[in-house]
């Protein structure tokens, strides 16, 4: 028979030898374990009589049990576990506070937009809400990942341009942020911030048209035209920020940013340029 024949012999042998091996330990530790015990307190009893009649000044073998084993209490009762751990602090198997899950921190907030540039000539002023999750680097350091919605009116001229009566500018983006903190042992500080990702706009022109409804004919905005586009962009600010909580990372912020999208211009519809905003949002984290 070839080596290449007796290695899926050997393999298989293999399976059924680590059973045997383990049930023969399981069963023959118990003895070996008695025998050692009884050997052991045969040998402790005869050198504690030895030293109790050669010198009777030595005292640490004839002790109580409780200064032998140092789980044992003072009335051998096994409560020295408890106080012994409690006095020299022991070890906190409910965790130190130190995994992932201690790094993250969360932030809501919401606020008003204010266009800038050449935005001012097709959009006016909105609002701001969003949210986003976190990663504490350091006290100084964090790094957010945020998503964040934008809702603007059209300017009278924007509108006009289309022959519509109403209008708006939606923004949707998801970007990473950057955080430092210039004062992170302060219960008030200030901290810059900024950010890059993806950006989602989309500008809608509408007319009230007469609709059905359950109660009866009622009057809704209908989509008359739109465009949309997709950019990478940006923004870059500063905030500031109040702990609500010493112990914690619970705190209030308020922060101002320049956003910038190098969206395309649309003459049809009489947008030129690219978009710049300057959010303003208050909101918490924890």
């Amino acid at each position: 028979m070839s080596l290449r024949g007796v290695t899926p012999l050997l393999r298989r042998a293999s399976y059924f030898v680590f059973p045997v091996v383990f049930a023969a330990s399981i069963t023959l530790l118990p003895a070996s374990e008695a025998v050692a015990q009884s050997t052991d307190s045969s040998q402790l009893a005869s050198t504690t009589e030895f030293a109790s009649s050669v010198d009777p000044g030595s005292a640490s073998l004839s002790a109580p049990a409780s200064s032998l084993d140092p789980s044992l209490g003072a009335n051998g009762s096994g409560s020295g576990v408890g106080s012994g751990a409690a006095a020299g602090g022991g070890q906190d198997y409910g965790g130190s506070g130190k995994g992932i899950m201690s790094h993250l921190t969360y932030e809501l907030g919401a606020g008003a937009n204010r266009p800038n540039a050449n935005t001012r000539q097709y959009e006016t002023w909105g609002g701001n809400f969003g949210g986003g999750v976190g990663y504490r680097v350091s006290d100084r350091l964090k790094t957010f990942i945020d998503y964040q919605f934008i809702d603007d009116k059209l300017t009278g001229r924007a509108i006009s341009n289309v022959g519509a009566e109403g209008g708006n500018a939606h923004i949707w983006s998801l970007t990473v942020n950057p955080e430092l903190d210039l004062l992170p042992k302060a219960a008030n500080g200030v901290y810059l911030t900024g950010g890059f990702g993806f950006y989602r706009k989309v500008t809608t022109y509408t007319d009230p048209e007469e609709v059905y409804t359950y109660y009866g004919i009622g009057v809704e905005n209908e989509e008359v035209a739109h465009f949309s586009s997709n950019q990478w962009g940006g923004s870059f600010g500063a905030g500031f920020r109040h702990k609500l909580r010493w112990q914690d990372h619970t705190q209030v912020f308020a922060e101002v940013r320049y956003l910038y999208v190098n969206t395309p211009s649309n003459p049809i519809y009489g947008v030129f340029g690219s978009t710049a905003i300057i959010p303003a949002t208050f909101g918490v984290r924890f």
